[in-house]
C-alpha cells in the first residue's frame, strides 16, 4: 500500500536543472511511475501559471500551487480551488514603499506577469530571469499605463509582487520597510530578488488548505524543495525533503535530504520513500 497520496514539487533548484527549463529524463520517468502508482502530482512554486516550464507541464501535473501559495489550480479542469490574494489596501501600502525604490516591478496577477508601460520599456535593459524573458518575448504579457493606475484600479487578481535583480542593499531596504508594516510574507527563491505575498500566504498554508478542500490527509503528503519559500511546505507536508543544493536553513526544516537538482534528487526521493 502506498504511504502518500500527493507529491508537491518546487520547480527552480528542485525539479528542473540549473537552466531552469530542463526536466531530466530520469525525473520524468520516475514521476510518471509515481502517477501510475496512484500518487497525485502537484507543482508548488513561486512562479505564476503562465511561466511554468513546458517540459514540466508535458508530464501533466494534476495541480499547481503557484505564486508562493496565492493560487491553487486543478490543472485537469482549469478550476481555481483556492486563492489568497493581496488586498487592494495591501497593494497600496506596498506600492507606497516600492515606488521610490523600485523602477521595475512585476505584478503576478491572475496567472500572468503584469507590467506597467515603463517597466515594459525597460525589458531590453533589465536583467530579467530567462524564464521570465521567454514569457515576455511571446508578446502576451498584460501591460497597464502605469503602476499607480493599476493600484488605483484596486490591483485586481494580485497574487504576488516580484522585485528582481536589484542590488542587495536595495532589497534589504525594501524588505525592512515592508516587514515593519506586518502585512506581508516576504521570501526569496533567487539571488537579489524579493517576493511579496500577503501575510500568512505561503506554500505550506496553501497545501494545508488544498488538503482540507480535497479531503486529503496532510500526513499522506510529500514535498521536495530547495529555497526559503519552500520551508513552510516542507514543514507542513507529511514527509518533506530538502534538495542537496538547499541552504542549511532549508535542510533543517525538512525531514530528510535528497540529492541535488543536478543529481535527479527528486527521482531519488521518490524511489527511496514513495
Amino acid at each position: 500500500m502506498r504511504k502518500y497520496d500527493i507529491l508537491f514539487l518546487d520547480i527552480d533548484g528542485t525539479l528542473v536543472g540549473p537552466d531552469h527549463f530542463t526536466l531530466s529524463e530520469r525525473n520524468r520517468r520516475v514521476l510518471l511511475k509515481a502517477r501510475e502508482a496512484g500518487i497525485l502530482l502537484s507543482i508548488a512554486t513561486g512562479r505564476c501559471l503562465k511561466i511554468l516550464p513546458e517540459q514540466v507541464m508535458a508530464i501533466r501535473p494534476d495541480y499547481a500551487v503557484t505564486s508562493n501559495g496565492a493560487s491553487v489550480l486543478d490543472l485537469r479542469t482549469g478550476k481555481k480551488i483556492y486563492r489568497d490574494l493581496i488586498t487592494p489596501g495591501q497593494a497600496e501600502t506596498a506600492y507606497g514603499i516600492l515606488q521610490s525604490r523600485a523602477e521595475f516591478i512585476e505584478w503576478f496577477a491572475d496567472g500572468e506577469i503584469l507590467l506597467s508601460r515603463h517597466s515594459h520599456d525597460l525589458l531590453s535593459a533589465w536583467e530579467v530571469p530567462p524564464w521570465h524573458m521567454l514569457y515576455f518575448s511571446k508578446g502576451n504579457t498584460p501591460v497597464v499605463p502605469s503602476d499607480s493606475q493599476y493600484i488605483a484600479d484596486g490591483a485586481p487578481g494580485l497574487e504576488k509582487i516580484n522585485i528582481v535583480r536589484y542590488p542587495r542593499e536595495v532589497i534589504a531596504d525594501i524588505r525592512e520597510k515592508l516587514a515593519e508594516t506586518g502585512q506581508f510574507a516576504l521570501s526569496s527563491s533567487i539571488g537579489r530578488s524579493l517576493e511579496i505575498n500577503r501575510a500568512g500566504c505561503d506554500k505550506g498554508a496553501a497545501i494545508l488548505a488544498m488538503c482540507d478542500i480535497l479531503g486529503i490527509d496532510p500526513g499522506r503528503t510529500a514535498a521536495c524543495g530547495d529555497g526559503g519559500n519552500d520551508m513552510t511546505m516542507l514543514s507542513a507536508a507529511g514527509l518533506g525533503a530538502a534538495m542537496g543544493n538547499a541552504p542549511d536553513t532549508v535542510k533543517a526544516a525538512a525531514a530528510c535530504v535528497t540529492g541535488t537538482n543536478e543529481e535527479d534528487g527528486v527521482a531519488e526521493f521518490i524511489e527511496k520513500y514513495l
